[in-house]
């Protein structure tokens, strides 16, 4: 880092280290670092996105499941929080226990 310091400009180091300078830049609407044809190969949604992104928006708006017999709904929605839950918890990365 200090070689670098060394052989950038004061308001160079500033703007590439210390992230300063016009924000946002006049390319802001573009794929600067990683193209949008490569984003999804390199940076595939978790698993688990689709189900929760659903689960969240039955919980922000119940009335998506008004379809359903109204005798039925609240269970379905009793049970939205838990199903969430249960899905992040199945898709995180963790690491098995060694004494199990």
């Amino acid at each position: 880092m200090a070689n670098e310091r060394s052989t950038l400009s004061k308001d160079g180091y500033a703007r590439e280290r210390l992230g300063v300078g016009e924000c946002p830049s006049d390319e802001s609407d573009t794929w600067q670092v990683i193209g949008e044809e490569a984003w999804p190969i390199h940076c595939p949604p978790p698993r688990s996105s689709r189900p929760c992104a659903i689960l969240g928006a039955v919980t922000d708006d119940p009335s998506l499941i008004s379809g359903m017999p109204d005798a039925l709904e609240p269970f379905i929605l009793a049970l939205v929080p838990a199903a969430t839950a249960a899905i992040a918890g199945w898709a995180a990365p963790h690491t098995p226990r060694s004494n199990a």
